[in-house]
């Protein structure tokens, strides 16, 4: 199976060489990107999940009934809006890809050159003066709020009040010094990484560590790794009824980042979810919950273990098969995401009397990167997966839907859109900014790789579209890579670019003929293809130096 090849026409052109005005103002006069009231908006980030671990994109990967888990709320959610086949973070790790989009920037332009924000304290890697994306919003008059995930960094405080240095000096009992709401959210309830690593400081809502007991600086009660997808639910319905509730907020727009902590390592599923039963209800299409015939280890059955790069390349960890556990954690996130539409189609919009909230509330769904199983049932037919440089790693699952702006018809009886552009989840930032009338920010280094998508989201056609490249970025233990995407065609580099600025090229696929990125057709070597390198070599270097 292979993805379809849109004809490319429309050039959105990459934002280094435009200066920070409106996509719609600089979109050709054939499509005008229709104005209506701001919309509230739902960001649905999930961990670790690939384009198999749903059933919405089932045709599309080609697994079968008894190897597709069920995810009946996305498949209603595709149906509704608008599902996205080319769709890809900045990196196939958690931690760049957060920050890429919140601020629309690459994580490698700051300290953080590759991997995550490892310990319990890892300072912020957004600058208190750099807008993010509830900033913009905050700044349209938008009330902003975060629940689940955050892993960009933050910063504690020492029992005398000052900044903490580290986890060392930090004291639980004190509010913390720089936390999401210096970066533009209202109200915001977190873990600090993935809630496997986040026991030392529990829960963190509104700068204080909800679990402290104030025995000592460090002793935090409560903390159940089980727990963590029902509290996320419950704090996130909370900052919306308060929302509705207070007679200064429900006249305004409201901006809901859910960073779900599922479904990253350890899988721990809660029971139940708004009272929706979560552990032990996941099942196959065929209605059972343990594979029909034995699992395929590997989506990489062609030749490119053979080669030194992929031995090295293929000792990183990652779970094997797909158990019940995991299947839970998915299933989990489905059944918030249908919890939230139920929400949604119940709550009248008080700024839109006769409506409800689903009408004006733009709800876009994805990952922060691939799955970290290996196995064909989560990856597709892609090869790689999560911290893999290949398709697998950062290829994901998207599905936008925002009825009153054209995304999507909201029709639960028809079959939904289905986009094959190419953009990365750093785009959001201006894309969303253009969807809700947002001047982008004039000031220097605001989103500067951040390319808006705002009119293939509400209409434009694939046939109009005009690739912008992407810079992919993954993480090894034995070190980075990153890749350029551009049209069809993928160049990977070597981490030389990043540790001592040169370029060392280990691959060329043509994603077109090669979508599985087959090694026996990788075209690096190819004199025929000698100027097309060269030529990707000297954008992927634009990029990275921010040459205009």
């Amino acid at each position: 199976m292979r993805p379809p090849d849109p004809r490319r026409k429309h050039n959105l052109r990459h934002p280094l060489t435009l200066s920070k005005t409106l996509l719609s103002e600089r979109s050709t006069p054939r499509h005008e990107i229709r104005r209506h009231m701001q919309p509230n908006i739902i960001i649905f980030l999930v961990d670790d999940m690939g384009t198999g671990d749903t059933s919405a994109y089932q045709d599309w990967t080609g697994n079968r009934d008894d190897e597709q888990l069920h995810t009946p709320s996305l498949e209603r959610l595709a149906r509704l809006g608008v599902r996205f086949t080319d769709a890809h973070t900045p990196s196939t790790v958690c931690t760049p890809t957060r920050y890429a989009l919140l601020t629309g920037r690459y994580c490698w332009r700051t300290q953080l050159k590759h991997k995550v924000a490892f310990g319990p304290h890892y300072p912020p890697l957004i600058e208190k003066e750099r807008p993010t994306l509830a900033t913009i919003l905050k700044e349209a008059g938008y009330r902003t709020g975060i629940s689940g995930k955050w892993h960009v960094g933050l910063t504690y405080t020492k029992s005398d009040g000052s900044p903490a240095e580290g986890w060392d000096d930090a004291d639980v009992r004190q509010p913390l010094t720089d936390c999401p709401e210096e970066h533009g959210f209202d109200y915001h309830f977190i873990t600090n990484r993935s809630h496997g690593t986040s026991a030392n400081a529990g829960w963190i809502e509104n700068r204080r560590c909800i679990g402290a007991t104030g025995k000592n600086p460090h002793d935090i009660s409560g903390y159940d790794l089980y727990k963590t997808g029902s509290m996320n639910f419950q704090h996130a319905v909370g900052f919306l009824d308060t929302h509705l509730a207070e007679e200064d907020t429900k006249q305004q727009p409201f901006f809901l980042y859910y960073a779900a902590n599922s479904n990253h390592t350890p899988h721990t599923p809660c029971d139940a979810l708004n009272g929706v039963p979560i552990t032990g209800q996941a099942h196959f299409k065929n209605g059972k919950r343990e594979l029909s015939r034995p699992h395929a280890t590997t989506n990489d059955p062609n030749g490119w273990e053979s080669t030194e790069w992929g031995k090295q390349r293929d000792q990183v960890g990652g779970c094997e098969h797909n158990t019940p556990e995991r299947l839970d954690f998915i299933y989990e996130n489905d059944v918030a995401v249908g919890q939230l539409l139920n929400y949604l189609e119940t709550h009248d919009d008080p700024r839109n009397p006769g409506h409800k909230l689903i009408d004006n509330t733009l709800f876009i769904f994805s990952s922060d990167n691939g799955a970290e199983n290996a196995g064909k049932e989560s990856s597709g037919y892609y090869r790689g997966r999560k911290a893999h440089i290949h398709e697998g790693g950062h290829r994901v699952p998207t599905i936008a839907f925002w009825k009153q702006g054209n995304i999507g018809d909201g029709n639960d009886a028809t079959p939904g859109r289905t986009s094959h552009i190419t953009y990365g989840l750093n785009d959001l930032i201006l894309s969303i900014a253009d969807l809700v009338g947002i001047e982008a920010s004039s000031r220097a280094g605001f989103a500067e790789d951040s390319t808006s998508i705002a009119p293939f989201l509400t209409g434009l056609q694939d046939d109009e579209f005009e690739p912008h490249p992407l810079v992919l970025h993954d993480d090894y233990i034995m070190g980075p890579m990153l890749s350029l995407r551009d049209g069809d065609w993928k160049l990977i580099v070597g981490q030389e670019l990043i540790t001592e600025d040169e370029l060392k090229h280990h691959a060329l696929f043509n994603l077109k003929d090669n979508p599985t990125e087959d090694e026996r057709q990788n075209l690096i070597a190819s004199e025929q293809h000698r100027h097309l390198v060269e030529s990707l070599s000297e954008k992927l270097l634009d990029i990275y130096h921010q040459r205009s």
